[in-house]
């Protein structure tokens, strides 16, 4: 009975300990900064707006990349939907992008 109650509160310490590392690690998930994201700078050549009604999300593709910067609104802190429409045709924007994923922009 007594080894019973030892391995019971070996696999709940090592399930704690296990979850408690999970959490740690992601909360450092998706935490952008200046040592993880690599700047660009880039012209404006057309904006699109996607609203599904429960959803807003734009587009914004530049001369300079073949792949076009997509934005939700949900997680878009820095920008509105009417600042994406305010934008102009040839007008430079600066933006941020995680360094694994700065590969996927082709030049």
């Amino acid at each position: 009975m007594k080894n019973t109650n030892k391995i019971a509160v070996i696999i709940f310490s090592l399930i704690l300990v296990v979850s408690t590392g999970l959490l740690i690690s992601m909360g450092g998930i998706d935490r952008q900064s200046e040592d993880n994201t690599v700047l660009f700078t880039a012209t404006v050549k057309s904006t699109v707006i996607m609203d599904t009604g429960e959803n807003i999300s734009v587009e914004i593709n530049t001369e300079e990349f073949k792949a076009g910067l997509y934005l939700q609104q949900s997680i878009c802190n820095e920008m509105s939907v009417e600042d994406i429409e305010a934008l102009k045709i040839g007008e430079k924007i600066s933006f941020r992008v995680e360094k694994a994923k700065a590969k996927q922009l082709d030049k």
